[in-house]
């Protein structure tokens, strides 16, 4: 009987600090949690520059005592999220997708010129890029800053990133990758190209005479060098004509009708 009661007792005495415990966690409300995240460094500055942003949060109830935030601007789209403990104050991931604000965009726009013109494989590309326009935007949702350089066809878009990933990190700037102006996919670029090589056999007099009055006339092209294709003229299925068209110099290099 004597053990019995002991046990009971430190049982209930676990129980009471258990439960404790656990009202004591529940004491923050949820606004009380959002504004730990909007104060934190990667949220604070970007939400004072939003306009009319909401946050919503809600308590996992997990073992760890995890909460998740999520932020939004006025139109709905996301500003960013966070998972943490906010009795401790532990943050143990979070993503900020703010843009910059005209005054950081001033402030980094000469020292990614300066960066991007005397960058060796930017050079190697355009040799003096500071003589081209250049304008400059920053992505929230990759923590980079993307220059493009006005180039008409020949235009660039260039990827930096700079030491720490916010719009006011403007120290040890490094090339991430660099984007040419109007590269298709391939199958885009088969597409617009095999039209093209079939427009410039289809001006072919010889040609174009082969299938007047034939309404299901189809072709079939082909190129081993992205500059020379063969086209082939069918009607119901049979070759009637055939070209090798130059996309360079837009030129019929040969051509034969018939059989």
């Amino acid at each position: 009987m004597r053990l019995t009661f002991w046990w009971l007792l430190g049982t209930l005495f676990v129980l009471i600090i258990f439960t404790g415990k656990s009202a004591a966690q529940d004491t923050l409300t949820t606004d009380e949690v959002i504004a730990i995240v909007a104060a934190h460094p990667a949220f604070a500055t970007g939400l004072e520059n939003s306009r009319d942003w909401t946050a919503r949060a809600y308590n996992t109830r997990n073992r760890y005592g995890i909460w998740r935030v999520e932020f939004r601007n006025a139109d709905g789209d996301d500003l960013g999220w966070a998972e943490l403990n906010p009795y401790n104050e532990r943050f143990y991931s979070h993503e900020a997708y703010f843009g910059a604000t005209e005054a950081q965009v001033t402030a980094a726009e000469p020292i990614l010129r300066e960066f991007i013109s005397t960058q060796p494989d930017i050079v190697e590309l355009m040799e003096d890029p500071s003589v081209y326009d250049m304008y400059v935007d920053y992505d929230g949702y990759n923590d980079w800053w993307g220059v493009y350089i006005d180039r008409a066809a020949d235009s660039l878009y260039v990827v930096v990133r700079f030491a720490e990933n916010n719009p006011d990190s403007l120290e040890n700037p490094q090339l991430v990758t660099i984007y040419f102006e109007n590269i298709l996919s391939y199958d885009e670029w088969y597409t617009a190209s095999s039209q093209e090589a079939i427009a410039i056999a289809f001006q072919q007099s010889e040609i174009a005479a082969a299938l007047r009055g034939s309404e299901n006339w189809t072709t079939t092209t082909t190129t081993e060098d992205s500059i020379v294709w063969n086209v082939v003229f069918l009607v119901d299925a049979v070759p009637v004509a055939e070209a090798t068209v130059n996309l360079d110099d837009k030129s019929v290099v040969e051509f034969s009708v018939g059989g």
